[in-house]
């Protein structure tokens, strides 16, 4: 390897070479039982390859794919972290349920990285439960299509991908879809993409959610009482959905970033995001906004609401740098009552909604 000769890397720029470097590198936390000559080369190799990278390490990497030298050095314990692959488990066929074998990958990796690997067909799949202190990749192009008899049934809270009161875990998306054989009219409301659930700790970015019978995200704390703390999303796309884009029904401390809702249809509310904290969930504090577009959606591009006569709400949400584009609202605030907080909107756009831009509507004066 021409070490003079690396460029840098950085992980959103080349996923793939990524995934084929993180055995050596991303995950490399100590080696045992080499010598000084080799181990010496490992970790040149680690700081090299942390910041940079250039087609010669690809090819030798490749090499050491194909003549087992790579196998060689996991197989006799000179890293520490090992990866997972869900082609190892099982293959997609666009019609075969795979929701056991990929749980079965899921399991396994705990603690570790797991790559969904992108294949010719999507996976078919029931509800998938991820776990706490792991690493998910997805692939280019793969794509998680949920089973038809799981969407028929009424399942409240739950999802395809569903991050239940685990902590400590990071989705890359890479653009992989997370899709429904979604009906013109949906036949539940709570058959959601992507699910977020009395969960702390969790950063995930580049996913599309589309064709929900409810809801491409779904976020909130758990029946149980444990709270959703500290969840940063960034660029997903939530396309299509039948109840909303996303919903948040309580959580703390929730950045949306750079994200699009758009067209959603079908069950009430039909909004691009939906901000409501159920009645068991009284909390929405600390939520941000930024930078997303909400549009086409049936209803509101983006509305915070109360829930019924219900009272003793905290609000604080902040919607900053977004756009609310051709819906029928663009930024709601309704039916707020007896509650304490601010709702802030600096610098948004609402642009061609078919009646208001801004509807403020049956709210007290108890939330600035």
């Amino acid at each position: 390897i021409n070490w003079n000769r690396l460029n840098k890397i950085r992980f959103e720029d080349a996923p793939t070479d990524y995934i084929l470097l993180c055995k050596l590198v991303e995950k490399y936390n100590e080696m045992v039982g080499v010598t000084n000559t080799v181990e010496e080369t490992m970790e040149k190799f680690m700081k090299c390859a942390n910041a940079t990278l250039e087609e010669t390490t690809i090819n030798q990497l490749k090499a050491w794919l194909e003549d087992g030298t790579l196998e060689n050095i996991i197989e006799r314990g000179l890293l520490k972290y090992k990866v997972y692959f869900t082609s190892d488990y099982c293959k997609a066929d666009g019609n075969t349920d795979n929701t056991a074998d990929l749980q079965k990958a899921i399991n396994e990796s705990e603690g570790f990285t797991l790559v969904f690997d992108a294949q010719s067909q999507p996976y078919r799949s029931s509800q998938l439960l991820l776990k706490s202190n792991t690493r998910y990749i997805f692939e280019q192009n793969t794509v998680i299509k949920a089973n038809d008899a799981w969407i028929s049934n009424e399942l409240w809270q739950n999802a395809v991908i569903m991050l239940d009161e685990i902590s400590n875990v990071e989705i890359y998306g890479n653009g992989a879809k997370i899709t429904q054989n979604r009906p013109a009219t949906p036949t539940t409301e709570h058959a959601n993409c992507v699910g977020f659930v009395g969960c702390t700790n969790v950063y995930a970015e580049s996913l599309v959610c589309e064709n929900a019978n409810g809801d491409g995200i779904y976020i909130d704390n758990h029946n149980d009482g444990k709270d959703l703390n500290n969840l940063r999303l960034y660029n997903f796309i939530c396309n299509n959905c039948g109840r909303n884009g996303g919903s948040i029904n309580g959580g703390s401390n929730i950045l949306i970033s750079g994200c699009v809702f758009k067209n959603t249809n079908g069950i009430a509310p039909q909004a691009g995001f939906d901000v409501e904290p159920l009645a068991r969930h009284l909390t929405c504090e600390n939520i941000i906004f930024e930078n997303c577009i909400f549009e086409n959606n049936q209803s509101a591009g983006i509305k915070v609401t109360g829930y019924g006569n219900t009272t003793g709400y905290s609000f604080y949400v902040k919607v900053k740098g977004c756009k609310s584009i051709e819906n029928q609202f663009g930024f709601v605030v309704n039916n707020i009552m007896h509650s304490s907080g601010l709702i802030e909107y600096i610098n948004c756009y609402s642009l061609k909604n078919r009646y208001c831009g801004v509807l403020d509507s049956d709210n007290d004066d108890s939330v600035n």
